[in-house]
C-alpha cells in the first residue's frame, strides 16, 4: 500500500503538491500524466524517500518513508523497483555484471545468481549483449537492461519514470508490454508517462491520473484485472 495524508511537497521553491491525500492498493496499476515541470518526477522520488515533504506523510508497505530511520529506508527500497528514464546502468559494467549486481542485494550463492542473470537476458532475448557494456547499447537495448535489473528481484513496489519517454513508438510499446507482464496482484505500479494511450494499452486496467498546480485528479477509475491476466 502506498498512502499520502495531508502531503504538501515543492520542488525549488515551485508547488508540486497541496494537501494531498491518496492511496494505491496491491493489484492496482496507476498511469501518472501531467506537463513537463508538473513535479511527476518529484512525487516519485519522495516516494523512495529522496526528495523531502513539506507537511504530511507518506507510507510505503507499512513504512513511514518521510523520517524514516537509516535502517528502514534501504529495507522498503529492497522492496520497489525503480526505472528510469535515463536507464541508470553502472557505465563501468557490463550488461551482465548490472544485473548479477542488482540480483546480488537480495539474493545469496554466486550460481544461484549466475543462473537467474542468465535467464534473465534469455527472457529479453538480449543473451548475445551480456559482454557489452552500456555505452556500446542502443537506448531501447539500454532501457531493456535497466528495466530488467529494476524487476530482477521480484519487487512489491515498481515506480517507473518516463520509462519509455526517449524510445521510438514500436520499442516503447515493447517495453511497455514487457512490463505488464510482470504485473500480479500483489503488486504495485506507478508509471509515469507523456504517453497515456500507449501506456493504458499495456495496461488497459489502470487508473489514470493528471498531475497540475499542485493536485492530482483521476481522470479514469481503472478496473482490476482477473487472476489470469498472467
Amino acid at each position: 500500500m502506498i498512502e499520502l495524508t495531508n502531503v504538501t511537497l515543492s520542488h525549488r521553491g515551485l508547488p508540486v503538491l497541496r494537501d494531498t491525500t491518496l492511496s494505491i492498493s496491491p493489484g492496482e496499476a496507476v498511469l501518472l500524466t501531467g506537463e513537463t515541470g508538473a513535479g511527476k518526477t518529484t512525487l516519485l522520488r519522495a516516494l523512495y524517500g529522496d526528495h523531502p515533504l513539506n507537511t504530511g506523510r507518506i507510507m510505503v508497505a507499512g513504512t513511514m518513508v518521510n523520517g524514516s530511520s537509516g535502517r528502514n529506508l534501504p529495507k522498503l527500497r529492497r522492496r520497489m523497483g525503480l526505472i528510469f528514464q535515463d536507464d541508470k546502468l553502472l557505465e563501468d559494467r557490463s550488461v551482465y555484471d548490472n544485473i548479477r549486481f542488482a540480483l546480488s542485494i537480495t539474493m545469496k550463492g554466486s550460481r544461484a545468481i549466475t543462473r537467474r542473470a542468465l535467464e534473465i537476458l534469455t527472457e529479453l532475448g538480449l543473451s548475445h549483449l551480456r559482454s557489452h557494456m552500456p555505452a556500446q547499447l542502443s537506448a531501447g537495448e539500454a532501457q531493456r537492461i535497466g528495466i530488467a535489473r529494476a524487476l530482477a528481484n521480484n519487487p512489491d513496489i515498481i515506480l517507473a519514470d518516463e520509462p519509455t519517454g526517449d524510445l521510438d513508438i514500436s520499442t516503447a510499446r515493447e517495453i511497455l508490454h514487457y512490463l505488464a507482464a510482470h504485473y500480479t496482484h500483489e503488486k504495485i505500479f506507478l508509471i509515469t508517462t507523456h504517453d497515456p494511450i500507449l501506456a493504458q494499452e499495456a495496461f488497459p486496467y489502470a487508473r489514470r491520473w493528471h498531475m497540475e498546480h499542485g493536485s492530482i485528479r483521476q481522470t479514469a477509475p481503472g478496473i482490476r484485472p482477473a487472476p489470469s491476466l498472467r
